[in-house]
Order: structure tokens, then C-alpha cells, then sequence
């Protein structure tokens, strides 16, 4: 851990900053519904058997119902692995948000425990694991031989769902820079942290000529992304490609001149498209920030 605290330290603390912008605490505190589908995606992460097992186990330990965990005191042990990261991750999801694989440290040792309570219990317990073990066996065979499919045997179902947000991005720079081409556009500038990495990996060794920024909607830098600040320079005949859905007024009110284009729309497969709304902006003469323009999204 100190090797990453002390490259944190030496980079302005990046880590630290990203983790906070991801966890959002600036929006609405109190949101039922992300825990719930925290929880949820929680049958995707682990296992849709296993894991409603785990909280039986972790409801009948909590009750002291549990003659497995009152008798083995390496199977307590083991719950200081498991529950810290779930119950954590799951008030970030009720302050906030919280993607399902957050928690995910808590599995490694939760599979070591259903084994040890398997083992040591006869009847149903052992009935639900074998399913269990069985259904991640079943499951894994198939996503395997699905994804080892050419590309355009694989269902509508796959297209549209796995690795939706990695796909035609070389497409994607090829249309903006017909884009950057036909305006003469003096610098790209981008409202999402992940198109920011991809335009800018995509678009590495010269493919894109133009500098490419980040819009900081907070007015100060929350991601790597957003390190250089919009200059003077960029904002001469800027390219907006606005991604996130009610952030684009906002950061269009961030210049003086704004000219509305049509909408760049890149097809990735199975019904499903990356659509940017385009303007071509210029003189960013940015607002003053207040808690509503720094909320993450």
C-alpha cells in the first residue's frame, strides 16, 4: 500500500480524486433504488445461487442462529473480509451510486466460507452449492462459446450487451475527424472522462491533430482527464461532443458563441449506438461554479 500512497502523493493525489469523483457524494444522499440494484447486480458478480446463500449465512451469523459460525472461529474470521465491503459499498450505493463489481473483494473469501459451511453441513446447504457450482459451470461453458463465435455470428443479445462501450471507436475518430476537417476546428472538446481516454488513445500517433480537453463541470479537475484547462487557444473554434445526458446545456453556457451541428451517430452492433450532440463553440468564458454544476453524473 505505501508505494501507491507515495505515487499518490507525488501526482497531486489522482487516485484519490477519481475515487471521489466516482463516488459522487455531492448528488442526492438518499437513493433507495441504487442500493437495490447494487444488491441486484450482486447475483451477476458472484452467483445468482450462491450469493442469496451467502446472505442466509450472514442473516442466520447475525441472529447467532448459526451453529457453523458459532463453533468455527476461522468462519468469523473470515466475515471480516466479507461483510466490511459489502456493507460499505452498499451505503456508498444508498448515498449515491456504486457499480456491482465494488464489493468485489468480499468474494474471494466468501468462497472459501460457503466451502467450509458445505462441508460442514449435510442437506440443503449442500444441494444449493452443487447447483450453484454447476450453474457457474453451465454458464461459463456458454459465455466461452459465445464470445469465441466471429463477430457477426454472435446473437443480437451479445452485440448489444458485451463490450458495448469498447466498440468503433475507431470508426467514432474517423467521423470526428471529418468533423474536425470540415470546421478547422482549433481543439475537441469532450464532457466524459472515458471518451476523453478512447478519442485520446484512438487518436494517439497524430490520427487526431487537434488537442483534445475535458470539460471540468466542477470548475476544478476530478479525473485525469480534466489536468489541462481549456486555454484561450482551444476555444477559438472549438468541436463539443457532449455524450452526457444533462450535462450539455451546462457546458455549452461555458462560451460566448455556440452553434448547434448535427448529432454524430456511430452504430456499435445489436441496436445499440454512441450518439454525441455536436456544437462548434467559441470564447470559453466559463460560469461561476455552485453545488448544482459540480454534481458528478
Amino acid at each position: 500500500f505505501t508505494p501507491h500512497m507515495i505515487w499518490n502523493a507525488q501526482h497531486g493525489f489522482k487516485t484519490v480524486s477519481h475515487t471521489a469523483d466516482n463516488a459522487n457524494w455531492g448528488a442526492n444522499l438518499f437513493n433507495v433504488e441504487e442500493a437495490l440494484d447494487f444488491i441486484g447486480g450482486q447475483l451477476a458478480v458472484f452467483n445468482p445461487i450462491l450469493f442469496p446463500l451467502l446472505l442466509v449465512l450472514l442473516i442466520t451469523g447475525a441472529l447467532t442462529r448459526s451453529e457453523f459460525l458459532k463453533t468455527t472461529p476461522s468462519a468469523r474470521l473470515l466475515l471480516a473480509f466479507i461483510v466490511p465491503p459489502l456493507l460499505i459499498i452498499t451505503v456508498q450505493a444508498f448515498i449515491s451510486r456504486a457499480h456491482a463489481n465494488w464489493a468485489a473483494s468480499a468474494y474471494p473469501a466468501a468462497c472459501v466460507l460457503l466451502a467450509a459451511w458445505t462441508v460442514s453441513t449435510q442437506g440443503w446447504v449442500r444441494r444449493v452449492m452443487i447447483f450453484g457450482l454447476v450453474f457457474n459451470l453451465g454458464f461459463g461453458i456458454v459465455a466461452t462459446s459465445v464470445m469465441m463465435l466471429p463477430r457477426d455470428s454472435r446473437p443480437d443479445w451479445v452485440k448489444s450487451a458485451m463490450t458495448k462501450s469498447v466498440r468503433s471507436w475507431p470508426e467514432t475518430v474517423e467521423v470526428v475527424n471529418a468533423k474536425v476537417a470540415e470546421h478547422q476546428v482549433s481543439a475537441i472538446i469532450v464532457d466524459d472522462r472515458e471518451t476523453w481516454h478512447s478519442l485520446d488513445y484512438y487518436g494517439r500517433d497524430g490520427v487526431i491533430s487537434v488537442p483534445i480537453r475535458s470539460w471540468r463541470r466542477a470548475g476544478h479537475p476530478k479525473s485525469a482527464s480534466e489536468e489541462t484547462p481549456i486555454s484561450a487557444a482551444d476555444s477559438e473554434n472549438a468541436l463539443v461532443l457532449s455524450l452526457r445526458r444533462g450535462l450539455e446545456e451546462k457546458l455549452v453556457a461555458d462560451f460566448k458563441d455556440a452553434e448547434k451541428l448535427d448529432d454524430i451517430v456511430i452504430d456499435l452492433g445489436g441496436g445499440r449506438d454512441r450518439v454525441f450532440h455536436v456544437w462548434l463553440v467559441r470564447d470559453f468564458a466559463p460560469l461561476p461554479r455552485g453545488a448544482e454544476t459540480s454534481e458528478g453524473n
